[in-house]
């Protein structure tokens, strides 16, 4: 929470900056944010609904691992460990391949979000560059605005790290408060 409010707080006071040293250059830096916020939304549904289901394929594999040892009598006296095995290896394997899932998920958010930044600090040096040309802005501006940009970027990474972080862990307790409120399926006797 310290470095989400840390950042938030660095990208409103950039932005001020931002705006005061170049309207222009302001307004082709914030291409990227609709973007990024899209992109965000949709990975932080994906992972939360991905992270509830690994949850529960991680449980599955536990329920068979737990009843196989708590019977272990009986799973040797039916000779039935290789079948316990292999339905604890279907859960594992599934479990695995969401992992997978995840990962690449991960991996393609993180491109983007890294990627986009950089694009759009080449576009800006671009149009500043002809605004300095036109005479319209000075050097010393135009690298001073790079410089906010690239706190502005460092300040959304920060923000976009933690906002991975939490919705993973948002779809891992999600499962939690769904055990906590279901409703029992006996009735107490009356």
């Amino acid at each position: 929470v310290n470095v989400f409010l840390r950042s938030l707080v660095q990208v409103i006071g950039v932005l001020i900056f931002m705006f005061l040293s170049s309207w222009q250059l302001s307004l082709i830096a914030f291409v990227s944010v609709p973007v990024i916020t899209i992109l965000s939304k949709w990975y932080g549904e994906f992972v939360r609904k991905l992270s509830k289901l690994m949850q529960k394929k991680l449980a599955d594999g536990n329920s068979v691992s737990e009843a196989a040892m708590g019977s272990m009598a009986t799973v040797r006296a039916f000779d039935a460990a290789e079948s316990e095995l292999k339905e604890f290896q279907k859960c594992m394997q599934e479990y695995l391949g969401l992992n997978v899932r995840s990962s690449v998920a991960y991996f393609a958010y993180c491109t983007a979000v890294v990627a986009q930044p950089n694009l759009v600090t080449a576009v800006v040096l671009f149009y500043g560059g002809l605004l300095v040309r036109n005479g319209d802005m000075t050097s010393g501006d135009l690298v001073s605005f790079l410089l906010y940009l690239q706190s502005l970027s460092d300040a959304f990474g920060s923000i976009g790290y933690i906002f991975s972080s939490l919705t993973s862990a948002v779809g891992a307790a999600d499962k939690v408060f769904e055990l906590l409120n279901r409703k029992p399926k006996l009735k107490k006797p009356a």
